[in-house]
């Protein structure tokens, strides 16, 4: 068992050497077409490097939840007739809002 599976990690290494071999090929190839490219139409690298720095700041990644700052407190929008109890319009509606609807009340009606 051990054999059979020094032999396949050994397959496994000799193909990751044959990819990162074609991939360095590759780009070698790639990177001599785009100079050969930039000298057809009389590019520099710093006529290149402008766009370049622009697309990278498109694609700047968004803020995670996590980071964003913290929404302050919000005054209450829509108040219970009876208990009083308040919701700001926030997240989801409470149970009071949501059975009251269903009832065939219209949400405006709760509005301070």
């Amino acid at each position: 068992m051990t054999k059979a599976i020094a032999k396949i990690n050994a397959q496994i290494k000799k193909l990751e050497e044959q990819h990162r071999q074609l991939t360095l090929r590759r780009r070698a190839d790639e990177i001599k077409n785009i100079v050969q490219t930039m000298r057809d139409y009389g590019l520099s690298p710093q006529d290149i490097l402008p766009a370049f720095a622009g697309e990278q700041r498109r694609k700047k990644t968004p803020i995670k939840p996590s980071q964003r700052k913290p929404r302050g407190p919000v005054a209450p929008k829509y108040r219970h007739p009876t208990t009083g109890e308040t919701w700001t319009g926030r997240g989801r509606a409470p149970r009071w809002l949501v059975a009251a609807e269903s009832d065939g009340a219209d949400r405006a009606e709760y509005r301070i």
